[in-house]
């Protein structure tokens, strides 16, 4: 018996399309890139990286309760996390590491979870980000009171630029953010809007556009240096859009390679000054979302 394991991985984000008060509830619509959190459940006692993944230990813990398992049998299982994800930038890292320790520790006792399963068990841990679904989901991140599935991701090139700094989601959502965050809701229901039509009818530049809307938006609660300067930029050369992480450090700017190319938009952005401001400046690629077992 002993060796036996099971991995998952999940993907991250690069922050958010739109996030708000949208519909009369705090929303949010990530899109998935293919950078992953990976976790593996092996047969064993050791469990290494419990003190450092106490949310994941905590993911486990709520799985074996949602499938009425004792929990006295997390103490002969070991799990390794290995993320690609940075921590505390708004790429939804702990959404991938839950994620994927849900699907997996599942997968290990014989149970396949759907993605509805796996957002309900993390919702027990954190806050959940809306990459934990298949699809474009626009999600109540707190709660899971209300989904809406908008479609199939689009085939997009991202520039990932890593602003300075990390930020605590938990620790940032116990300020004022519920007041700032209704202020901007006659902008964040156009946003809705846009991505409806936009998903709809196949118009990526309509993403872009609600993207860019809910990042200016977002200024008057946590701002990104140089938003501007690489929007300017950006759309200038033919890019659908810039998004930003609502409550973290990043900003993503969308290409569609049929029109443009992303590798040279990555280069002229880092012969910009105000491109040392960003710790990082790198391509991904937008990616189905949800856990998959391997």
């Amino acid at each position: 018996m002993r060796g036996r394991q099971v991995s998952a991985r999940c993907p991250g984000s690069c922050g958010e399309l739109i996030q708000g008060y949208i519909r009369g509830k705090k929303l949010l619509l990530s899109y998935p890139v293919d950078l992953y959190s990976q976790v593996t459940i092996s047969e064993g006692n050791r469990n290494y990286f419990k003190s450092y993944y106490p949310k994941v230990q905590k993911a486990l813990e709520k799985t074996l309760q949602y499938l009425e398992l004792p929990l006295g049998y997390l103490e002969n299982l070991d799990f390794r996390v290995e993320s690609q994800l940075p921590v505390g930038k708004g790429m939804a890292s702990s959404t991938a590491d839950i994620g994927a320790a849900v699907a997996a520790v599942g997968a290990f006792f014989g149970q396949e979870l759907t993605n509805e399963e796996i957002a309900r068990i993390a919702l027990a841990v954190e806050p959940t980000d809306s990459i934990i679904f298949s699809a474009l989901t626009l999600f109540d991140y707190v709660e899971g009171k209300y989904q809406e599935t908008l479609g199939t991701c689009p085939s997009l090139e991202i520039i990932v630029l890593e602003g300075r700094g990390m930020v605590d989601t938990l620790d940032f959502h116990k300020n004022d953010y519920d007041t700032l965050i209704y202020a901007q809701r006659e902008e964040l229901a156009q946003a809705y809007q846009l991505v409806k039509q936009g998903i709809d009818n196949e118009k990526h530049e309509l993403l872009g556009k609600a993207a860019l809307l809910s990042a200016r938006a977002n200024q008057d609660i946590l701002p990104k240096e140089y938003l501007e300067e690489v929007s300017e930029v950006a759309l200038k050369q033919g890019a659908l859009g810039v998004n930003v992480a609502h409550s973290g450090t990043v900003v993503g700017v969308l290409v569609d390679s049929s029109q443009q190319d992303g590798e040279k938009l990555l280069a002229m952005f880092k012969h910009k000054k105000w491109s040392q401001y960003f710790e990082k400046a790198y391509l991904t690629h937008t990616v189905a979302g949800g856990p998959s077992i391997f």
